[in-house]
């Protein structure tokens, strides 16, 4: 239905944006299955329909998350497939979708969170190619905005798990890279 909707007015960004959440459904019941060639087929459709939603308004923080969204599900699926090639230019593009938006509105802790959770995909594809280097970087810049989120509210416990998943990432690559020394 949402299809022939689309096809009668493709300029209805609400029926459009409708399409791309029944791909992204699509996608997650055939990633729940196992089935990720057809997860990844149906998350790229997703991600289509948001590219062209958040270019054709860039100001759309709605639009410029669900790109973000998109991307990352496409992204853990191409790594999933062992396609780690495909799947860092996915998550660069969540990555520069939640830098953005975190610099426009640093107080607003979704993105703050958003972006760490960026860094750690992207330190997760660059460990999982040998870049130890680059996702020692990625990892200490996921813990920095993990560690404000924790000092600004102690008591979040999404905060503080946060924290100790950077932490721990952070400390497999040290030990990865032979430095028993903490935080050097």
């Amino acid at each position: 239905i949402i299809e022939r909707l689309v096809q009668y007015d493709p300029g209805n960004a609400d029926w459009q944006r409708d399409l791309a959440i029944a791909d992204e459904k699509a996608g997650d019941a055939m990633a729940a299955l196992g089935k990720l060639a057809a997860a990844l087929a149906a998350y790229r459709k997703e991600l289509a329909v948001f590219d062209r939603l958040a270019k054709s308004d860039s100001g759309n923080a709605d639009w410029q998350r669900m790109l973000a969204v998109s991307s990352e599900k496409t992204g853990d699926v191409e790594a999933a497939q062992g396609n780690l090639d495909a799947a860092l230019p996915s998550y660069q593009k969540e990555f520069a979708v939640f830098d953005r938006l975190a610099k426009s509105d640093p107080g607003n802790a979704g993105w703050q969170r958003s972006l760490s959770v960026a860094f750690l995909k992207l330190g997760d594809v660059e460990a999982a190619k040998g870049d130890l280097d680059g996702a020692l970087k990625s990892y200490r810049d996921a813990l920095a905005v993990a560690e404000r989120l924790a000092q600004s509210d102690p008591g979040n416990a999404q905060w503080q798990f946060d924290l100790g998943i950077g932490n721990e990432r952070l400390g497999n690559v040290l030990l990865a890279q032979g430095n028993l020394e903490i935080g050097r």
